[in-house]
């Protein structure tokens, strides 16, 4: 939602804004006074991309790998099994260092099923702002009581469009479930969202209500991603054609002309929002439950230094984040990588994957499968 991070029109951000104070006050009231701080920031990280030729602007947590459902197309194969939980000591001193040294005006959580972590992690830092990737169907009455009195937690609801799909990739009744989370979140003024993933099945869900559906049940926000053939079954037939991320782009474009209280985030297939893949601290980085460090959640190839033993002072030469993205071989790899990317074919992983095989193979980095 600010200017460094995605190129959308601050008249349109103003609009937002406004339909977020109808909907929560404290929600609108946090997310307000973020604004000056990261307008405040803008020296900082301008020093900071001048020296090191790029800047941060997003932590992703991972704080867990467990999950309650076992999704078809489930990236980080999260299981019911006991995971490692990333210790919230590490999670306290990223969002530190987000904010002293890039005014970072918001962090993101996944999982796994990562909800009552969220809330945990959101409560630990109330004048922070959070999203966090949910499949929903832990939402009770409890718990969004408790985030609309946070105030500080966005979630957003993984859907695969349609009653149909959702229940086919995730299991039967969850789709129901999920829409009666959203109506749960609605009824208590929370302000939420929705995930989607784009295939090469589901494409065609733009040729209906879907957007409107969703809009109308409450949602504010979206994150549209794309369909990355990693994790459990993965499988590139799945991967959605130029033309039919192209439309999703189109689709998510015209909403921004309608009055809608509506922000539609697709990084891969609307050009102009972002400059390019954004991964290895060029816009944002990924720290998974044991505390490693990933340039993306969707490259496995984690860096060489874990974020834990770094702040633990495990290291000689790397103390912090910072030092990981600017020192360490695969951060450095995946960056060079990146920046020959453009955003009509940004993606490392289904655009150009053997530039990136070729760099980590070429400098001796155990190579990426």
């Amino acid at each position: 939602m600010y200017a460094d991070q995605i190129n959308i029109s601050s008249k349109y951000l103003n609009h937002i804004m406004m339909g977020l104070s109808l909907t929560s006050e404290k929600s609108a009231t946090l997310v307000g006074n973020k604004i000056p701080d990261f307008i405040a920031g803008m020296g900082k990280r301008g020093e900071f991309r001048q020296k090191h030729g790029f800047v941060p602007t997003l932590i992703m947590f991972s704080p867990t790998n467990w999950c309650n459902l076992n999704c078809i197309k489930c990236y980080p194969e999260s299981s019911k099994e006991e995971s490692k939980i990333l210790q919230y000591s590490t999670i306290d001193q990223a969002i530190q260092e987000g904010k002293e040294k890039w005014a970072m005006p918001y962090f993101s959580i996944s999982g796994g099923e990562p909800i009552d972590h969220a809330i945990d992690i959101a409560e630990r830092h109330p004048q922070e702002l959070f999203q966090v990737y949910t499949n929903g169907t832990l939402i009770t009455n409890e718990k969004a009581e408790k985030i609309a009195q946070l105030g500080n937690l966005f979630p957003l609801i993984s859907t695969e469009g349609t009653k149909e799909e959702t229940d086919r990739i995730r299991g039967r009744g969850v789709y129901d479930k999920i829409t009666s989370a959203m109506d749960t979140l609605t009824e208590h003024s929370v302000v939420w969202g929705v995930s989607f993933t784009l295939t090469s099945r589901n494409a065609d869900v733009y040729e209906t209500n879907f957007l409107y559906d969703i809009i109308d049940r409450g949602a504010m926000l979206g994150r549209f991603l794309t369909y990355m053939p990693t994790g459990r079954n993965s499988d590139f037939s799945k991967v959605p054609s130029k033309e039919q991320r192209k439309k999703q782009g189109e689709a998510l474009r015209a909403l921004e002309k309608e009055k809608r209280f509506f922000l539609p985030i697709d990084y891969l297939n609307n050009p102009g929002l972002v400059e390019g893949c954004g991964a290895a601290g060029l816009r944002y980085v990924n720290i998974d439950p044991a505390g490693d460090v990933y340039p993306c959640v969707f490259i496995d190839k984690p860096a060489q230094y874990n974020l834990t033993k770094a702040y633990e002072g495990e290291y000689l030469e790397v103390n912090n984040l910072e030092d990981i993205l600017v020192k360490d071989t695969v951060m450095n790899l995946t960056r060079s990588v990146a920046r020959k990317r453009d955003s009509s074919e940004c993606c490392l992983v289904i655009d150009k994957p053997e530039e990136l095989k070729e760099a980590y193979g070429m400098h001796s980095v155990e190579q990426w499968e």
